[in-house]
């Protein structure tokens, strides 16, 4: 049997909330579930026309506005799966794929606008101006990061990546995840991750109407 380690009533205001809200929630959840898939079926269409057409700038747009919708939807799903569920294991293993993702993300967004993606981008008609809002969406990214890595750093490495082999170690990990943290941490990197939809779709206005179908 487990050690007594979960804090059974670790945020009764958060649950009492979600009990209370359940269906709105729930319906807002499959609102923008939905909402994300449409989105990443255009961008993907985008992406594949693009590359057919050889168009390195509307590639890397493209591609780039497809990785925040592909995080979205999987902090959308992680995220909706944690609220509602009610077996301590469970809960903890939807806040560690979470961390993960979040933790990959903070290191993927800086590395895809890195040179090769501000070479390309800033040969658009106002790629100039797109990428000066990407950049300041970034900083906060890299903030985000700094504020948040040593707790996500400690997740992915004792349970996801690399996985610690030391039963203590890894379970002390896995009980000590704060399920409440977790849904707070996706809330507020879901709010820079609807910064970047932003500007990913300021992006996309500038590139030609007769390039991408």
């Amino acid at each position: 049997m487990f050690p007594s380690l979960y804090d059974q009533n670790e945020n009764s205001d958060v649950d009492n909330y979600i009990n209370d809200n359940q269906q709105s929630l729930r319906l807002r959840f499959s609102s923008k579930i939905e909402t994300i898939e449409k989105t990443l079926e255009v961008v993907y269409a985008g992406v594949l026309e693009a590359k057919k057409q050889k168009n390195k700038p509307c590639e890397h747009t493209w591609n780039f506005a497809g990785y925040i919708n592909i995080v979205s939807l999987d902090l959308a799903v992680a995220g909706e799966a944690l609220m509602f569920e009610k077996n301590q294991w469970k809960k903890r293993y939807h806040s560690r794929m979470a961390s993960v993702n979040i933790y990959e993300a903070c290191l993927d967004i800086p590395n895809m606008t890195g040179k090769d993606f501000r070479s390309e981008v800033a040969k658009l008609h106002g790629g100039d101006e797109f990428l000066k809002s990407l950049g300041q969406v970034t900083k906060k990214i890299k903030k985000f990061q700094s504020d948040n890595a040593a707790w996500l750093k400690k997740i992915r490495l004792c349970c996801s990546a690399h996985r610690n082999q030391n039963l203590d170690t890894q379970l002390k990990v896995v009980f000590n995840i704060s399920p409440t943290k977790a849904l707070k941490l996706m809330a507020d990197f879901d709010v820079l991750l609807n910064e970047f939809g932003k500007v990913s779709q300021i992006g996309i206005s500038l590139l030609p109407s007769n390039k991408i179908a």
